[in-house]
């Protein structure tokens, strides 16, 4: 069943942040929701996943507002990876990843085999094996991000909402979430994604919500809504979008084009 957005207005207070935004999105799906800081990206993601309540519209899943869903009957649907983490504790990794199993566990009830064999396949999917007994505490950045997506990943979503998933990581690690992305929705999961690179929406072929700095929005494919107009009215920066072929793959790819001349 898909997820919908239905004229849904939201915000904090009486400050109003987005308005009126309207959208539908399946699982197997990627969608990359893109526009400059502070027009709501986030305020977007807390209200999808329940955090704030709409001040109008609705997000509905199954034919069910997500109002009506319990806390754990909503993160067996919808997993969140937050834009930026720290862990207070020093857990260990694998031990932190298996947190993510708790929306399917009983009162008291402890993990078991099963659970622990899917963080071992997250952990596969990810790379990151090698940090299973080490300290949450002790690993850089870029390692703690890949073990919050993989705690995320353990609650074995229909759709995985991630608040910028390549932030702090080397281009090796941004790379690997990306194929990972692309994996997840082969295999029927929905990601939906905020991200500052609008080439991400272009490599992983998503849909795309564009929100503007006005409260206006732009929905659809990534070829349609990210052309070099529409990226330089909503960032007012020059952009080059080429299309090319690689491998038998017809790809399209932008770039930004400084002012500057200086040499």
């Amino acid at each position: 069943m898909p997820l919908y957005v239905k004229d849904l207005s939201c915000g904090y207070g009486e400050v109003e942040v987005i308005s009126d935004l309207s959208f539908e999105f399946h699982s197997g799906q990627v969608l990359t929701i893109l526009g400059p800081n502070g027009v709501g990206k986030t305020t977007l993601f807390k209200t999808i996943l329940g955090f704030l309540k709409p001040r109008s519209g609705s997000v509905i899943i199954d034919d069910k507002p997500t109002s009506s869903l319990t806390r754990k009957d909503l993160a067996k649907l919808l997993a969140y990876v937050p834009q930026s983490q720290t862990v207070a504790f020093s857990y260990p990794v694998e031990e932190f990843i298996l947190m993510g199993r708790a929306p399917h566990l009983g009162l008291l009830q402890q993990p078991g085999p099963a659970d622990r064999e899917i963080v071992h396949q997250v952990m596969r999917l990810l790379g990151i094996e090698h940090l299973a007994t080490k300290s949450c505490t002790g690993i850089s950045g870029g390692e703690l991000q890949l073990a919050f997506v993989a705690r995320a990943l353990a609650q074995q979503p229909r759709y995985l909402v991630m608040d910028e998933p390549t932030a702090n990581l080397d281009y090796g690690n941004q790379t690997r979430v990306l194929e990972c992305i692309l994996e997840l929705a082969s295999d029927g999961i929905g990601v939906i994604m905020t991200t500052h690179n609008p080439e991400q929406a272009f490599i992983l072929e998503s849909q795309v919500v564009l929100l503007k700095d006005n409260r206006s929005y732009l929905c659809g494919s990534y070829s349609d809504i990210l052309t070099e107009a529409t990226l330089h009215d909503t960032y007012d920066i020059d952009v080059l979008i080429r299309s090319f072929s690689h491998n038998g793959r017809d790809l399209i790819a932008c770039r930004t084009l400084p002012k500057c001349t200086c040499k």
